[in-house]
């Protein structure tokens, strides 16, 4: 069966962290149409109004069907999007994710977690499951404090993968490169296969220069996934 997903850390944090949250959410909305696409998985929705808008830009461009009660502050950030029906779905916060104390580093007060979402394809039900790991707050992977919460998840994550007999793809921000230890746990103890890295299209996932990371220097990094 073809699939065509994308994943996306759209930045919705309200103003004046974030430029502009509402007009970017349209932005983006604006340009589903055009990809033909079959699911998508948002992260960083920071509340309902801009999930409504990425929920009501998804009907336009066919994904009728939406999951966005992981939209708001404290209940992950998560909008998952389908062309097919969303059978069930449900979420699941991660157990260990970041320092209540650490006020300017905001990832145990969002909540974050997992979505699975159930959709009914034409060739049966797949598991979709959209994430969000804690971010690195520095070069991911060097003196990077948070790598025992990252991988607290990445366990909770492959339980997920190993307790459903669905096939799954799992989408989202997993806020760490492809060589580190995060990335080869959950390939090898799931069986996941990296299908960028796969078909020879693995490319930087953030890119330079932008709103969200002016300092960032080419190539950029890519911590965003699509496992299969």
């Amino acid at each position: 069966m073809h699939l065509r997903l994308l994943t996306l850390n759209v930045w919705g944090l309200p103003e004046p962290v974030s430029h502009a949250p509402a007009a970017r959410m349209r932005a983006i909305g604006e340009q589903l149409g055009l990809l033909d696409l079959d699911a998508v998985a948002f992260q960083e929705v920071w509340s309902r109004e801009l999930g409504d808008i990425l929920a009501e830009a998804g009907t336009r461009a066919g994904l009728v069907h939406a999951w966005t009660e992981g939209a708001g502050r404290g209940d992950g950030g998560l909008v998952v999007l389908s062309r097919w029906p969303i059978l069930r779905a449900r979420f699941e916060p991660f157990l260990l994710c970041g320092l209540p104390q650490r006020l300017g580093q905001m990832d145990y007060w969002a909540g974050k977690g997992l979505a699975s979402v159930v959709v009914d394809t034409p060739a049966g039900e797949l598991e979709l499951i959209d994430t969000h790991l804690h971010a690195a707050y520095g070069r991911v992977g060097f003196a990077d404090e948070y790598v025992g919460h990252r991988m607290a998840e990445i366990v909770q994550l492959a339980h997920a993968v190993a307790t459903t007999p669905l096939p799954v793809v799992l989408l989202g921000d997993l806020n760490a490169y492809a060589y580190r230890a995060e990335l080869s746990v959950l390939r090898r103890t799931t069986g996941l296969v990296d299908v960028p890295w796969t078909v020879g299209k693995a490319v930087a996932t953030v890119v330079p220069h932008s709103a969200s990371r002016p300092n960032e220097n080419p190539p950029g990094p890519r911590i965003d996934y699509a496992l299969a």
